[in-house]
C-alpha cells in the first residue's frame, strides 16, 4: 500500500544547494475571500500579506492558495524535499485566531476540495505573537500549529515526502499518529504520518497559502523575503 510520510522541522541554517526555486508570480492563485493583501509581492523572493479577513484551509477551503504544476514524480525518485525560508518572521499576529503560512503540494490544480486534501508545512503566528511550525494536514481539514519556533529570523521549515510504489499506484494512503519535539535551543520539530488524501499524483502541484483562522482576525500580518524550494531525491 503506498504511502506518504512527512517530516518537518524548523532550523536557521541556510538551505543545501541543488534546489529549485519555485516563482511564485507565475503560480495559479485562489483566493476567494480576498486574503491576499496589500504589499504582497510574488516571485522567487516573496512578500506575503495576509490582510485582515477570515479564511482557511478547512471544509470552506477559503484560504489564499498560489500553486504551481511542478511535474510528475520523476523516475527512479520517491522523495520530496520542500524548504520554506521567511527572512523575517512577522513582528505581530492578528488580533483574534492564527495565522498560517504553509507550503501546500496538492495532487492536481483542481484537487483543492474538501474530498482530496493537501499535504503542507511551515510557519504560523497567533495573536499574542508567538510563533509556531505548521503541522500537516489533511482532507478539509485547516492547518494546526505544533512546536514553537524559538530565536530570532531567518528560519526555514524543511518537510520530506516519501512516495512509496509510485510506478504503481501514487495514491496517498492511511498513517497515523502526530508528536513533537524540541531539541536544543532553536530547533522545534513535529513528524506526522498523515491520512486522508485521496488524490492521486500524476502530477504534483506545490505553493503556498495564506490563512486566518479567525472570524474577525482585526489585523493584516505580514511574511518577509519568503522563498519555496524543493528537490526530487
Amino acid at each position: 500500500m503506498p504511502r506518504v510520510v512527512t517530516d518537518i522541522f524548523a532550523e536557521a541554517t541556510a538551505p543545501a544547494g541543488g534546489f529549485t526555486t519555485l516563482d511564485l508570480s507565475v503560480g495559479t492563485e485562489k483566493d476567494p475571500n480576498s486574503l491576499k493583501g496589500g504589499g504582497t509581492s510574488l516571485g522567487t523572493t516573496s512578500t506575503l500579506v495576509a490582510a485582515a479577513n477570515h479564511g482557511s484551509l478547512d471544509g470552506g477551503l477559503d484560504a489564499y492558495v498560489n500553486i504551481q504544476d511542478i511535474g510528475a514524480i520523476p523516475s527512479g525518485k520517491d522523495t520530496l524535499i520542500v524548504q520554506v525560508k521567511v527572512g523575517t518572521m512577522p513582528g505581530s499576529g492578528p488580533t483574534s485566531g492564527t495565522c498560517y503560512m504553509p507550503a501546500i503540494i496538492l495532487p492536481t490544480d483542481g484537487a483543492l476540495a474538501s474530498t482530496v486534501g493537501y499535504y503542507g508545512g511551515g510557519f504560523a503566528i497567533n495573536s499574542a505573537g508567538t510563533t509556531y511550525l505548521v503541522n500537516t494536514e489533511d482532507v478539509g481539514a485547516a492547518p494546526s500549529a505544533s512546536s514553537q519556533v524559538n530565536g530570532a529570523s531567518p528560519w526555514r521549515a524543511t518537510w520530506v515526502v516519501h512516495f512509496k510504489d509510485v510506478a504503481t499506484s501514487p495514491a496517498c494512503a492511511a498513517g497515523s499518529g502526530l508528536g513533537s519535539c524540541t531539541v536544543g535551543a532553536g530547533f522545534e520539530g513535529a513528524d506526522a504520518d498523515t491520512n486522508g488524501c485521496t488524490g492521486t499524483f500524476n502530477t504534483v502541484w506545490l505553493g503556498v497559502a495564506l490563512c486566518q483562522t479567525g472570524a474577525t482576525p482585526g489585523a493584516a500580518v505580514t511574511f518577509t523575503d519568503v522563498t519555496v524550494e524543493y528537490i526530487w531525491v
